[in-house]
Order: structure tokens, then sequence, then C-alpha cells
């Protein structure tokens, strides 16, 4: 499956030696397919350098990538939306990884036990940093205890808990997933989600109730089907079951309930409600009603504190 990319990419480029065709014309048998292709590299649990090796992920994530951060350079394969962004998020969430390979470190391996970001009891504690001459990223220690993160309920945090980046709320269970906004899996449930403005047109959070939209709801073309992922299934079957799980907001979300920067763990919400909608290709999708539960400290807006704040300032000068 994985290698359709390349079988993909020689037809874009054959649509742009055509005369009088639109570049990247890609039938709706073509654009099922590629949405699969990447479906299935999302779903790997991680990255290890033989399957790198094996299906040469980095040169066909490259070739969905193309040049779409500047269109104006011509480039023999030019995939329409949404396939470069949803390639860029893959190859940036592996390339965080290091693609499997124990990261080497530019400065010293890790910080001091005392720093004041960095250190064993601050906000970027069990955090590495990976930098190189274009860009930097973070990891998380590999004798760092991490905890779980596949429980249901709180799993230990208090509402108003706030993490600077979300691979700080993957370190400490609160959601398991390093790029996606649903961590669960169709054979259990959603245990968290984290709303950002991925999806503003569409979601709405109005505090204490929240509709989402599920993971493919932008760029399915199907009028009657909803194209379903695994995180979406595990949703479905969060509503079915009846299972809470954790709601968290980030700085990117265009609402008042958004924090200032980070994110923030907002309590338990239960799903009561699935509607079926269709977004601007007609394509359907599912929307997620979300009721957050009774019995709950309110949301903390106050969080981030001011601390807080200039402690996530700090974070860009490292260790």
């Amino acid at each position: 499956m994985i290698r359709n990319i390349d079988m993909i990419a020689r037809y874009v480029a054959r649509l742009q030696d055509k005369p009088n065709r639109p570049a990247a014309i890609l039938s709706p048998e073509d654009c099922a397919t590629m949405a699969r292709v990447l479906d299935e590299i999302e779903r790997l649990p991680q990255m290890t350098p033989a399957i790198e090796r094996e299906h040469v992920l980095k040169e066909r994530l490259r070739l969905v990538i193309g040049n779409s951060e500047n269109k104006n350079i011509n480039h023999p394969y030019r995939f329409p939306d949404p396939f470069p962004e949803r390639a860029r998020a893959i190859y940036n969430r592996f390339d965080a990884m290091n693609w499997g390979e124990r990261p080497q470190q530019a400065g010293p391996p890790s910080p001091s036990t005392n720093h004041p970001i960095f250190g064993d009891s601050a906000i970027m504690r069990g955090i590495l940093i990976k930098a190189d001459s274009k860009r930097k990223s973070y990891f998380i220690r590999d004798d760092y205890p991490k905890r779980d993160s596949n429980i249901l309920g709180d799993n230990g945090l208090l509402v108003g808990d706030w993490w600077p980046f979300q691979i700080c709320a993957l370190r400490d269970g609160a959601h398991g997933s390093l790029m996606s906004g649903i961590a669960g899996t169709m054979d259990t449930y959603a245990f968290s989600i984290v709303i950002s403005g991925k999806y503003a047109d569409l979601d709405i959070d109005r505090g204490d109730v929240i509709l989402y939209s599920d993971s493919k709801a932008k760029e399915n073309t199907n009028a009657r089907r909803p194209n379903v992922s695994g995180s979406t299934e595990a949703m479905r079957r969060s509503h079915r079951l009846g299972k809470p799980l954790r709601v968290l907001r980030s700085a990117g979300l265009d609402s008042k309930w958004a924090p200032a920067v980070g994110l923030r763990y907002d309590g338990l919400y239960t799903i009561t409600d699935v509607e079926t909608k269709h977004n601007t290709l007609g394509g359907a999708y599912y929307r997620f009603r979300l009721e957050r539960e009774e019995g709950q400290r309110p949301i903390d807006r106050y969080r981030p504190n001011m601390d807080e704040k200039c402690d996530y300032d700090l974070i860009e000068r490292g260790y």
C-alpha cells in the first residue's frame, strides 16, 4: 500500500505534462487510494530504521509534500490539498522521533537536574532538544518514566493542568498522540482529544458543550459516507459505550476558553450525540457533541498563569 505513493506521484507528473490540463488532477479513486496510504502510515505506532528503509518513507513523504510551502517553484509532483499538509504532519511526527534512530545531541546530552525550564521539576522535565541548522525539535528521554495515556478518566490529572507543548502532555499521560487531535484506538475508546484551530470552520466551542469534527472532516468528498479513520471509530465507540474522555484545549483555538499559550486540561466530557454534516466539498463527516461532566472544578481560564507564561518564553533559549 505504501508504495502506491510512487505510482500516484508518477501519475501526477504525467498529468502535468499534458497540455490544457491543470496540474495534479487526481480521480476520486486516486484520492481515495492516497487517503488510505496516508491513513496506513499514520497508524504506525512507532518508527524504526528498518521500517523507514523498507518503505523509503522519508523520500515518499517528500514526494507528497513537494513544494507545498512555495508553489512558485517548479516541481514534478504537486499533490492537491489536503495531502501535502497531512504528509508534512506525518513527516514532522517521525522526524521528531529521529525516525527511530537514537538522537545525537549537538550540545550537552541533557540539562542539569535543577535547570529552571528543563530540570526535573520544571515544565520541560524529561524533554531533550534535537537541533540542527534548519530546525529544532523535542523528544522524551528514553529513561524518563512516561505515564500511560490509554487510561480512562482523569489519569491523575487535575482540571487546569497546563503544558507548553503536546509532547509534554504525552509525557504526563494526558494525551497519547504527538500530533493527532484524537488519542485512542478503534478496539478500545477515545481516551482524550485536543481542541485546536485546525477545524475552526467546523468545530464549535461553548465551554461546557463542544461540537467536534472527525479527523477526516475536511478532505472527504463522498456525500453519502464519512471517511472513518481509526480515531473517528474510537470516538464512535466511546459514544456507544458512554465512556468519558479527557479534553485539552490548545492556544491555536479561536475561543475565549482557549489558553494563551500551550495546552490545558479542562476536565472530562461525554459524547452525547453524533450527527452527519457536510464539508465545503460536499463530503460527509461526523460531528460529535461533547458535554462536560458535572461535579468537576470549573474550567480554569487563568492557566497558564503569569509565571508559566514567562517560563514558556524561556523555552526557546534551551539549556
